[in-house]
């Protein structure tokens, strides 16, 4: 029937094949990048007939007393 599984395990995020169900932050992967296969998804003829539920990376959280960068229009600053 020419049906196959989805491969996305360390590839880049695919929001058209994959569905994210979590984060973890990761400073050995560019974000976001696939770390665990939750349930595989399946794709026949070049259309996805389940996505895969995945988990993929995020930025590591910084370091505590690392200053966070601050946003545009940030009150403190009145800008």
């Amino acid at each position: 029937y020419g049906v196959r599984a989805i491969d996305c395990q360390g590839r880049p995020f695919d929001p058209l094949r994959h569905r994210a169900v979590a984060e973890e932050p990761s400073e050995q992967h560019k974000t976001p990048t696939v770390l665990r296969q939750l349930q595989r998804g399946y794709e026949m003829n070049g259309r996805v007939l389940r996505p895969s539920s995945v988990v993929v990376s995020a930025a590591p959280a910084p370091a505590e007393g690392t200053p966070e960068k601050k946003a545009c229009g940030d009150a403190q600053t009145g800008h």
